[in-house]
């Protein structure tokens, strides 16, 4: 075997010319192996893990700290800016105690009635496919919007408003290059909605998600000084 270490490579690659997939230069890295070095902007260092067992290690062991790769000192881009504001950025006990939190909505009640919901969406986004011009975008006719609609359908939003929900998740979870200020705006433009939503969910309470997670939290009594 060769003694040789791989080179160390620079991040971010080349965005795709297709949404949501990876960059082939990404593609070609996670064939030569596993796990390599990066050079991040700014002149930081760090590791790209692509192997499956490698992956599933830095999840699960506690020796990594989502906290310490989201802590207020470290430059963020892309989606590391969402990540550091979310449960995504946590370590144990706080993940495990809002996780549960969580986890305690997704009842088998509450999927068994999700599940025709979601094959009406499916349906109608593939009538959409079908219907649409030739050649068709599978990812844009389907894979990007379904999740969107998903998320939208288990937390109550409105038909009318999924547009401008989806609008701002694709901003989100833009790429690594965009511009923070627009991920900034977005996630703003996203608090705000949700905000009302709470308010609307909880003077009339429906069967979905976000009524569940506020039966959960009551609010909190306000403090007048």
């Amino acid at each position: 075997m060769s003694s040789m270490q791989p080179p160390v490579v620079t991040f971010p690659f080349p965005q795709s010319a297709r949404p949501f997939e990876p960059a082939p230069e990404m593609l070609a890295l996670a064939r030569q192996a596993p796990v390599l070095r990066v050079l991040l902007p700014g002149g930081a260092s760090g590791w790209m893990v692509t192997g499956f067992e490698q992956v599933r290690e830095v999840l699960v062991d506690p020796r990594f700290s989502r906290a310490l790769a989201a802590s207020p000192d470290r430059e963020k881009r892309g989606l590391e800016i969402v990540i550091a504001r979310s449960l995504l950025g946590l370590d144990p006990p706080e993940h495990t105690r809002l996780r549960k939190l969580v986890a305690g909505t997704f009842t088998a009640r509450r999927m068994h009635q999700l599940a025709p919901q979601v094959a009406a969406i499916v349906d109608e986004l593939i009538d959409r496919l079908i219907a649409g011009p030739r050649p068709a975008d599978l990812a844009t006719a389907f894979i990007q919007p379904l999740p969107v609609r998903v998320i939208c359908q288990m937390l109550g939003v409105p038909p009318g408003d999924q547009g401008r929900f989806r609008a701002w998740a694709e901003a989100i979870i833009g790429d690594w290059d965009r511009d923070a200020a627009e991920i900034e705006a977005a996630l703003s433009a996203m608090r705000g909605y949700l905000e009302e939503l709470i308010a609307v969910k909880r003077a009339a309470p429906q069967d979905d998600l976000m009524s569940a997670l506020i039966a959960m939290r009551p609010r909190r009594p306000s403090v007048r000084g």
